[in-house]
């Protein structure tokens, strides 16, 4: 019995499998499934077997012998391509999450509205607990009748809780639509924003603290949306142990989305990183080059201290 390589390309593709998930469904090796799709080598009749369940086909559409027609999903919601333009950074995150997950570019975007609202209303009732904490606190101080108490109350604290209250009810997430007065009292909206704060109230649960990375940056690419980085450990497995280069990924500064696809099987972890190393000198000296010129057309030097 021997699977058709082809058939066998298409039908992971369909279920929406990676070569790497479907190795490890089956506890073989990625490189073993490789050889398959390629027809370099065949599986045993038992690990047909396995294929065909993990994949939901019989077995006879996996070697050829019955159409892949008889496993078309059929379906109501004619499919689109997303148009979108993404930093080098989230791009990378969507290749660290492929490897640590095994899950497709095309999953992490079927979800990403779902998982957004999930985010977004749970941003709002995170919001709603603290201001019945708030309350709860500013009662106390009012029962305080005497003496220093008196400097603990604002008068204007209900007023803010008002406030608040307002954005939460007009789904204002990113908390752009507060009160004049709130950024009086220092209320910064890119760097404090109550959606920004959720986020890292998610990340820092988190049993795994290499999980997520969150930070604000003065030139952020897209509005209210924080610079984040995923897993470094995973980053640094991807630039075989160099702290710098593994940096350079996390950062967005070198574009995965470039490497060759001969570099990003495991085993050619020494040929990835010197790629790795080549492509963050051409930017850094692509950088070089435009501030140099820069600096020229305004009758500036460049500072060349390391």
């Amino acid at each position: 019995m021997k699977i058709d390589a082809q058939r066998l390309k298409a039908l992971i593709t369909r279920r929406g499998y990676t070569n790497a998930k479907l190795a490890r469904n089956l506890k073989v090796s990625a490189k073993s499934v490789g050889r398959w799709t390629k027809g370099k080598s065949k599986p045993s009749i038992t690990t047909i077997h396995q294929i065909a369940k993990e994949l939901n086909v019989s077995v006879e559409v996996l070697t050829g012998e019955a159409p892949m027609e008889d496993t078309k999903r059929v379906t109501t919601s004619p499919r689109s391509r997303v148009g979108a333009d993404v930093s080098a950074r989230t791009r990378n995150a969507f290749l660290i999450a492929n490897r640590r997950y095994g899950v497709t570019q095309t999953q992490i975007i079927e979800l990403a509205p779902l998982l957004f609202t999930l985010i977004a209303e749970g941003s709002l009732d995170y919001r709603r607990r603290i201001i019945r904490e708030a309350e709860h606190h500013i009662d106390a101080l009012n029962e305080m009748a005497n003496g220093f108490s008196s400097y603990l109350r604002s008068d204007r604290a209900e007023e803010g809780l008002i406030d608040e209250e307002s954005s939460i009810k007009r789904r204002d997430i990113f908390g752009e639509c507060v009160g004049n007065d709130a950024f009086e009292f220092g209320y910064d909206q890119p760097t404090q924003n109550p959606f920004f704060k959720y986020l890292h109230w998610l990340a820092g649960a988190l049993t795994d603290k290499d999980a997520v990375h969150l930070e604000v940056e003065e030139d952020i690419h897209i509005e209210n949306v924080p610079a984040f980085s995923m897993f470094h450990e995973e980053a640094r497995k991807i630039a075989k142990g160099d702290e710098k280069l593994a940096a350079c990924v996390a950062q967005g500064i070198v574009d995965l989305g470039k490497l060759p696809k001969e570099l990003r099987p495991a085993e050619a972890d020494e040929a990835r990183a010197q790629w790795l190393r080549q492509e963050a000198q051409r930017v850094q000296d692509e950088a070089s080059k435009f501030l140099a010129q820069f600096l020229s057309t305004i009758g500036g030097e460049q500072d060349d201290r390391p």
